[in-house]
């Protein structure tokens, strides 16, 4: 089980300094009761202590390549294409999106961004070769 800071902002700062700090976190949270305590190694001769209260961590939604993944709640494991469903107008709309590490292109110089249309998305990958019930075709 893994789990983050439910501020992911913040978490992506800590992980500037320690890049090691989610997983120290997922290692800690689930093994005490009450607040935890995170200690930081940005440099030789430096520490620095954070007391993480549980009220601020949540579990992380784990990727499953058999099943479709909600994003952004959910990230792609690794660069490539992958197999998109969205909501656009009202309509579930299928594509395919090739994700980069940080944002969906959807064609060269065109990037998805959260709230360019409704939070609503779906990934999976393309080598899923089990049909789903929600895999029918649109005619």
């Amino acid at each position: 089980m893994k789990y983050q800071l439910k501020n992911r902002e913040l978490q992506a700062k800590i992980e500037a300094i320690d890049p090691e700090f989610g997983e120290r976190l997922s290692l800690r949270f689930g093994r005490w009761e009450g607040d935890k305590y995170a200690l930081l190694l940005p440099c030789e001769g430096v520490a620095i202590t954070l007391k993480i209260s549980d009220s601020a961590i949540e579990e992380e939604p784990e990727y499953d390549p058999s099943k479709w993944n909600k994003w952004p709640e959910v990230l792609p494991p690794k660069k490539g294409f992958y197999r998109v469903e969205y909501k656009e107008d009202n309509l579930t709309k299928k594509a395919a999106w090739m994700w980069d590490g940080l944002v969906w292109n959807i064609k060269p110089g065109i990037f998805f961004i959260l709230g360019s249309a409704s939070n609503e998305v779906r990934f999976k990958p393309w080598d899923d070769q089990e049909p789903d019930e929600d895999d029918e075709e649109e005619e």
